[in-house]
């Protein structure tokens, strides 16, 4: 998965210039973030990614369902806990992807029994041995599938398969990287991807 940050991409490159080029290396979901822009703006950069995405991947939109409804996304990635699963999927309808982020076991465990279609996990990779014990025991909680977030090194994408991940999630490679499609296709080979 590739995660928007707009403040890393390269003076005059547009958010869409980044996203094309990421799923060509082999990205295979986009969620948007951008939270804290205003609504207007924030609607009007979605659209740009939503037309850089073109329906090759599920386009996921951080935060209010409602306004993942509104531009047409494919989803919804729930980052803080006052919306449920249920209440979200309600919003979203059943065709569309309602994930989950965590920042504790607890908060996994409950998530994924709820339904989530997905439980994305923020690690520190500065300290690979220990983010991989706790991915271990996250991916030991849920029973949805744990994607590993955020920016890990390419290298340590197989040990996060081998603690449980079903995937990983990138933010920088994708937005900051001379050549986008190459530094993605780097994470999708060590996934198993084609790219």
């Amino acid at each position: 998965m590739i995660v928007t940050d707009r403040t890393l991409l390269s003076p005059n490159w547009a958010m869409a210039q980044a996203i094309a080029p990421a799923i060509t290396g082999g990205a295979t979901a986009v969620i948007f973030r951008e939270t804290d822009l205003p609504p207007g703006p924030r609607r009007a950069v979605a659209c740009f990614v939503k037309d850089g995405v073109r329906g090759q991947v599920p386009l996921i939109v951080a935060g209010d369902p409602r306004f993942a409804v509104s531009i047409g996304a494919d989803g919804v990635l729930i980052e803080n806990q006052s919306l449920s699963v249920d209440e979200a999927r309600s919003i979203v309808g059943s065709r569309s992807h309602v994930g989950a982020a965590a920042t504790s076991l607890e908060q996994a465990a409950e998530v994924s029994s709820a339904g989530a279609d997905f439980v994305l996990i923020n690690l520190d990779w500065n300290d690979t041995n220990r983010s991989l014990e706790l991915l271990l025991r996250y991916a030991e909680m849920c029973s949805a599938p744990v994607i590993a977030a955020m920016d890990m090194p390419v290298s340590t994408v197989a040990k996060c398969l081998g603690a449980g991940a079903a995937g990983v999630a990138i933010c920088e490679p994708a937005m900051a990287a001379y050549n986008r499609t190459s530094s993605v296709r780097a994470y999708a080979g060590a996934l198993g991807l084609a790219g």
